[in-house]
């Protein structure tokens, strides 16, 4: 399975001159937890990513203004992967990562977003679907027909 294959969502792609409520309006819309960041001046090239928490911790908490621009909160130049990668890479990056959102590239420009969450959801499903064969047989246990009793070919002694 490639990366591309665990998307959930489309991407939220600002430019990083957008302001923190407008950010905040546009996540609460998407139902997404975080957004990748461009400069359209310099290009569709990611710069960076900006999540819920970002904009509480870096934002709200250090009382920056609600039009402050976005990339005062921005984690700049993330870890990626590209949309082709293995999903096992997405494996490893979360087994050793310090976050829950990784931005997904394809030749450079961003697809998308894999979130840690997503992937345990996705995981569990097919866990689910893994397992349902052995918990059907474990609830309602199959019914083998009866072996056939043999026939005896002796006659019966009579008393």
């Amino acid at each position: 399975m490639r990366v591309q294959e665990s998307l959930r969502h489309p991407p939220v792609i600002v430019d990083v001159t957008t302001p923190l409520h407008e950010v905040a309006r546009l996540m609460n819309e998407a139902g997404v937890g975080a957004v990748l960041l461009t400069d359209r001046t310099a290009g569709p090239e990611l710069v960076g990513i900006v999540t819920d928490r970002d904009i509480v911790l870096r934002g709200v908490a250090r009382r920056l203004r609600s039009d402050a621009r976005v990339d005062a909160v921005m984690t700049p130049d993330p870890i990626t992967l590209d949309a082709d990668d293995d999903i096992r890479r997405v494996h490893d990056t979360f087994g050793t990562a310090r976050f829950r959102r990784i931005p997904v590239l394809r030749e450079g420009r961003p697809i998308g977003v894999v979130a840690l969450d997503d992937l345990v959801l996705a995981m569990s499903e097919d866990l689910v679907r893994i397992v349902r064969p052995v918990t059907a047989e474990l609830a309602v246990p199959h019914q083998e027909p009866g072996l056939p009793m043999p026939v005896s070919t002796s006659p019966v002694a009579a008393s």
